[in-house]
């Protein structure tokens, strides 16, 4: 694993980098904190309000080398006024030894490694591996130098032990290996963004809103991760969701030609992958069909950011497997798998075949190896709307009494029910008799905050169910997915959401559950 190389004083820098030790202590800090007027912070003697932003960024085109340009001002602006700073504008030439941001790609870096150094005249010289490296290396200088008050010029980074010439932050990205192990090493590409309060990374805290002993957390879950950020359904996706505080993430089990359990949405490699410029070649295969590809093979490939696409660029990250899932999520987090037509959770002896539709492929070894039972919630429940493809909630106690009965642990429900099929009260009304943990219920999918009807009963449905908890998810793409719908499910007593936008759905529940100011 690289080493991670930091200033020579201000030990708390170290902190900043590395995710969740970073969120408690700044968290700590911020709460008794001064004021600081953000735009009057010298920067090179000069006050940071009077700096301008100028980039030199890799791409095919000056069209795209101006949108991720366009990109990063918006970055970065993002970061200064939402601590009460003004917007920078872009320097239209090379500014010389005028006061500037200057940013700089240079892909001889690693894909999350950058450097930060003090120039002349008030300069700032940022240089990373790629366009998220120097959004992070802003983030780290802010953190650093600005949202204290601080500030930086010759003297006092020479008063920190910083010689002229060395940098204020040098930053090495760890191994994949260890921020799957240890989640707190992920380069996060929204550092300086958001401080993510301890409490909303307590994972007893998490359980005790799914327990119902909590009625007033909200559990948080993504659709695919936080894609926004990273490639939808990596590793690096999943562990961003946990890391600024989100409590579950929905992601998609599809299977190798191995029968190995890997995270891919579609069937395909086409949308989400490089698999264009790869097939057919070195020895890979020309079909696009997961299936048709070890998993050794597909390690060859390269997730596109986002949610992939033609024009998607790709990144260094690979796609993950089931494994390597269990092992992050170990005692932080918690999953929605998806695709459950392709896999059932266990091999149940001397019980009545449950999930008939779905193929005899059995996620108990994976869950067994890793020695992480809790985070897979048994969810969903309905595949299509036959009573075949409808996971009812006796056959839902059937699974967590075995994995109890086999492995001596107690998971946890996220089923769903639907108001017009009759099936969410009986759900409830099975679960809170029956079950180990307690009940959690996905009422009708989506939630619709136009439908008064349909919500009318939800609100009867959870007040008649104190001890059910009730969620929802809010990603579709008819406006039901922001701030005031969000208010409305809250509003009519559901306590979980999945959302498109988790790092704005996290933000508005740690203001609601008072773990930040409102």
């Amino acid at each position: 694993m690289k080493r991670i190389r930091r200033m020579k004083s201000l030990k708390v820098i170290t902190a900043i980098i590395t995710a969740a030790a970073a969120a408690v202590i700044l968290f700590a800090l911020a709460g008794c904190s001064r004021k600081i007027d953000v735009g009057s912070v010298k920067i090179g003697g000069v006050a940071l309000k009077e700096l301008r932003i100028y980039a030199e960024l890799t791409g095919d085109t000056p069209l795209k080398r101006n949108e991720k340009a366009e990109e990063l001002r918006t970055h970065v602006n993002k970061i200064l006024t939402g601590a009460g700073g003004k917007e920078l504008e872009i320097a239209d030439s090379e500014p010389g030894e005028s006061p500037t941001l200057i940013f700089t790609e240079n892909s001889s870096g690693g894909y999350d490694d950058y450097i930060v150094r003090l120039g002349t005249g008030g300069q700032v010289l940022f240089e990373g591996g790629s366009e998220w490296a120097l959004k992070m290396a802003f983030g780290a200088f802010f953190e650093a130098y600005v949202k204290n008050g601080k500030g930086i010029d010759g003297e006092t980074a020479l008063a920190d032990g910083i010689s002229a010439g060395e940098p204020l932050i040098d930053y090495k990205a760890p191994e994949r290996e260890a921020y799957i192990d240890d989640p707190t090493l992920l380069p996060l590409h929204w550092l300086g963004e958001w401080t993510t309060p301890a409490g909303m990374l307590d994972y007893n805290a998490k359980i005790a809103c799914l327990e119902r002993t909590d009625t007033r957390r909200v559990f948080t879950a993504s659709h695919r991760g936080d894609w926004h950020r990273y490639p939808e359904n990596s590793i690096e996706a999943i562990i961003s969701v946990w890391a600024m505080g989100g409590d579950c993430v929905e992601i998609d089990l599809r299977f190798t030609k191995d029968k190995v359990p890997v995270i891919l949405h579609d069937n395909t490699l086409s949308r989400t992958t490089d698999f264009a410029d790869k097939a057919g070649k070195n020895g890979l295969p020309e079909s696009d069909k997961i299936g048709d590809w070890t998993l050794e093979q597909v390690r060859e490939l390269r997730l596109k950011e986002g949610s992939g696409g033609a024009d998607a660029a790709v990144t260094p990250y690979v796609i993950p497997t089931l494994e390597e899932c269990l092992v992050a999520a170990r005692g932080r987090f918690f999953y929605i798998l998806d695709k459950q037509k392709l896999w059932r959770y266990a091999e149940l002896p001397d019980i009545e075949e449950i999930q008939p539709l779905s193929k005899k492929r059995y996620l108990a070894p994976y869950m067994e190896r890793t020695d992480n039972f809790e985070s897979v919630l048994i969810a969903y429940g309905t595949i299509d709307e036959t009573e075949e493809g409808t996971l009812d909630a006796d056959e839902a106690l059937m699974i967590q009494q075995y994995f109890y009965d086999t492995y001596g642990r107690k998971m946890y429900f996220y089923l769903r029910g639907w108001t017009g099929r009759g099936t969410a009260e009986p759900y409830a009304e099975t679960l809170e008799k029956e079950s180990l943990t307690n009940s959690g219920i996905i009422v009708n999918g989506a939630f619709v905050g136009t439908d008064t009807d349909t919500n009318n009963v939800i609100r009867a449905l959870v007040k008649a169910h104190p001890r059910t908890f009730f969620g929802c998810w809010t990603i579709d793409s008819e406006g039901n997915d922001s701030e005031a719908v969000w208010a409305q499910i809250y509003d009519v007593g559901l306590r979980g959401m999945m959302s498109n936008d988790i790092l704005g759905l996290v933000e508005w529940a740690a203001r609601l559950g008072k773990y930040i100011r409102a």
